[in-house]
C-alpha cells in the first residue's frame, strides 16, 4: 500500500478549481484503495474546521480597502516581492508548520501549489518521502503571475520568481500537468528537466447515470454561463465587450450569467450598467454550480491561459455545448464545430462565436450537446483520473 498525502493550504469549500480537484481525492479514497493507494487529505480544514462561507463573510468588509492596497502594491516590483515574502509565502510557511505537528510520515506528499511546495521543501526534513507537484496551468507556471501581478514582469520580479520555481523543480520527484500540450510547453521552457520526471493526467469528475436530452429554448434568449474568478486571466471583459458590440437584435437572442467573484467583478458590473446590458447578471460565488449549469444552454470560457478547467468538465457532464478560447488546455476539451466552438480571445472573435451559437438549429444543438457529453465520458471521468494517478504513484 502506497501512503499518499494530498496537501492543500486552503479550504475544501473554496469556490475554485484547485479545491474541487482536491475534493475529488477526499471523496474517492475508497476507489484509490482498489489500486493499493491510501490517500489522506490535509487542508486548512484539518487545523481550523470552520465554514468557508463564514470566513468569507468576516473578510468581506475590508474588500474595497484590500483592493486598493493590492492595486498599489502591484504597481511596484519591490513592494510586490516584499508582500509575497512577508505575507503570502509566510502563510504557506505557517501551514507547513501546522502540517509538521501531525508527525506523520508518508511515501508521497502531493502538492498542487508551487509556493506551498517551496515551503514544504524548505521547512520539512524529508527522508524517504517523495514530493509530487501538480500544476493547473498551461505549462508556463509564471504566465498567470504576470497577469495578476504585472509588477513581477520586470527583470527583478522575473529573477525572484524563476529562482523560487527552479528550487521547487530541482527538489520534487515528479511534476504533473493536466494536458499533453501543457507538458509540451513546460518542457520547451525547461529543457534542462528530465522528461521522465514530467507527466500529465486529465482532471476528472463523477459521471452521471442519466443525461436528459437538452433542447434549444423557444421563448427566451440562449443562456450562456461563465464560471470562474473574475479577473484579467479569465477574460470575462471580452464577453461583455462582445455584447456591447452586438446589434440590439443580436443581443436580444443572448443572455449571459457570470458565476464567481474577483477584483474585476465590480468594474464589469458598472460597465454593464453604463451600457444598459439588461441581459447580463452577476451572481457571485456559489458552493455548487450544478444548478447554474443546469439552467443554462451554453458554457463559455475565453481565458487567456488555463490548465484544464473543471468548470468546463462539469458543463460537459450535463451535455452543455462549450464556447472556449483556442488555447492549450481548453482546445483539448472542445472538438471545434462538434462539441462546441473554439474562439480567439479578442471580443470580436467572441462576438462572432456567440452569434454563431445562437443561430444553431434544434438538430445542430442536439448533436453538439450529445458530442460534448460523449467527450466527457471518453476523457474526463473520475475513474480515469484515479487510475492514471494511481499508476503514477505506484511507479514510485
Amino acid at each position: 500500500m502506497v501512503n499518499v498525502c494530498m496537501l492543500f493550504s486552503s479550504y475544501l469549500e473554496s469556490p475554485n478549481g484547485a479545491s474541487r480537484f482536491v475534493r475529488e481525492f477526499e471523496n474517492n479514497k475508497g476507489t484509490f484503495s482498489e489500486y493499493d493507494i491510501n490517500v489522506s487529505v490535509v487542508s486548512m480544514d484539518t487545523f481550523h474546521p470552520s465554514s468557508f462561507s463564514s470566513i468569507v463573510h468576516k473578510r468581506r468588509g475590508g474588500s474595497k480597502l484590500k483592493r486598493k492596497l493590492i492595486d498599489l502594491i502591484n504597481k511596484n516590483s519591490i513592494l510586490t516581492i516584499l508582500f509575497d515574502m512577508i505575507v503570502y509565502q509566510s502563510r504557506k510557511d505557517r501551514f507547513i508548520d501546522m502540517f509538521m505537528t501531525l508527525n506523520t510520515i508518508y511515501d508521497i506528499i502531493h502538492c498542487t501549489e508551487p509556493d506551498l511546495c517551496y515551503s514544504l521543501i524548505k521547512r520539512r526534513k524529508l527522508s524517504t518521502e517523495k514530493i509530487f507537484l501538480t500544476m493547473h496551468n498551461n505549462g508556463d507556471a509564471l504566465a498567470s503571475e504576470y497577469i495578476s501581478r504585472p509588477a513581477l514582469n520586470t527583470k527583478l520580479g522575473r529573477l525572484y520568481l524563476k529562482r523560487k520555481l527552479k528550487y521547487v523543480f530541482d527538489h520534487v520527484q515528479r511534476i504533473g500537468l493536466t494536458t499533453q500540450q501543457s507538458v509540451n510547453v513546460f518542457l520547451k521552457l525547461h529543457p534542462e528537466i528530465d522528461h521522465d520526471k514530467v507527466y500529465y493526467v486529465y482532471n476528472g469528475i463523477e459521471s452521471l447515470n442519466i443525461i436528459d436530452a437538452r433542447k434549444l429554448p423557444k421563448d427566451r434568449p440562449l443562456k450562456f454561463v461563465c464560471v470562474g474568478t473574475i479577473w484579467e486571466r479569465k477574460n470575462q471583459k471580452a464577453i461583455v465587450d462582445a455584447l456591447i458590440d452586438m446589434t440590439d437584435e443580436e443581443r436580444r437572442k443572448i443572455s449571459v450569467t457570470f458565476v464567481g467573484d474577483g477584483l474585476l467583478r465590480e468594474p464589469l458590473e458598472n460597465l454593464c450598467k453604463r451600457e444598459s446590458l439588461g441581459n447580463v447578471s452577476f451572481i457571485g460565488s456559489v458552493p455548487d454550480i450544478s444548478d447554474c449549469l443546469e439552467n443554462s444552454d451554453v458554457f463559455i470560457l475565453v481565458s487567456h491561459s488555463e490548465g484544464l478547467p473543471l468548470s468546463i468538465i462539469q458543463a460537459m457532464r450535463i451535455g452543455l455545448p462549450i464556447v472556449g478560447s483556442n488555447i492549450p488546455g481548453i482546445n483539448e476539451m472542445v472538438e471545434d464545430g462538434k462539441s462546441g466552438y473554439l474562439t480567439g480571445v479578442d471580443f470580436k472573435s467572441v462576438k462572432e462565436t456567440m452569434i454563431k451559437m445562437a443561430k444553431l438549429s434544434d438538430n445542430e444543438y442536439d448533436k453538439m450537446s450529445r458530442a460534448s457529453y460523449q467527450l466527457f465520458l471518453n476523457k474526463f471521468t473520475i475513474s480515469k483520473m484515479i487510475m492514471r494517478y494511481s499508476e503514477e504513484y505506484n511507479r514510485q
